[in-house]
């Protein structure tokens, strides 16, 4: 029997049916679950974690209607936050359930949006699908299909400039 087999961790999420929580009920104590509470996004598919969790309205541009991220990044960033989460309640020996908000994650993920408005009524805006202050950080066309660039930091954009074999000294400063 599953129950029977050791194991240190057990994740469920708000979803789960009667088996499952029976299941969790009869585990050892020493077991640690880490617990995904989904809240209103209970049958939602990644478009739907998106929007609901305001991902949607700082993607695409500003006079279209708003585009979902391809692939699953919310999913990827719940999924990523408990993982941590998990280990580092294991390596602390912590076997009480751990309780992860999806709403809360994904909030946290819009890089400071609700803080930079709290603090200075600041509104963010969609910018395409340009980031809205690490320059260059964008998706644009290739021969072949679509690239992501990205180089936010001097460090960076230096090892991108030396690859792309970019020369050109207006490109040097964030003005540029």
């Amino acid at each position: 029997s599953l129950l029977l087999q050791p194991f240190q961790l057990i994740i469920t999420d708000s979803a789960m049916d009667l088996h499952t929580r029976t299941f969790v009920q009869r585990a050892k104590p020493h077991v640690l679950t880490c617990h995904l509470e989904i809240g209103n996004a209970l049958d939602s598919t990644e478009e739907v974690l998106q929007a609901i969790n305001g991902w949607s309205a700082l993607t695409g541009d500003q006079e279209e209607s708003a585009l979902v991220i391809g692939g699953s990044p919310a999913s990827v960033v719940i999924g990523a936050h408990i993982a941590f989460i998990a280990t580092a309640a294991l390596y602390n020996d912590i076997t009480e359930r751990v309780t992860v908000y999806a709403e809360e994650v994904l909030a946290s993920a819009l890089e400071g949006a609700a803080t930079q408005y709290i603090a200075q009524r600041a509104e963010r805006r969609r910018y395409g699908n340009r980031h809205q202050g690490l320059i260059p950080m964008f998706i644009t066309k290739a021969s072949d299909g679509y690239v992501f660039i990205g180089a936010p930091t001097e460090d960076k954009w230096e090892l991108l400039a030396r690859w792309a074999e970019i020369d050109e000294p207006a490109y040097a400063s964030d003005e540029g």
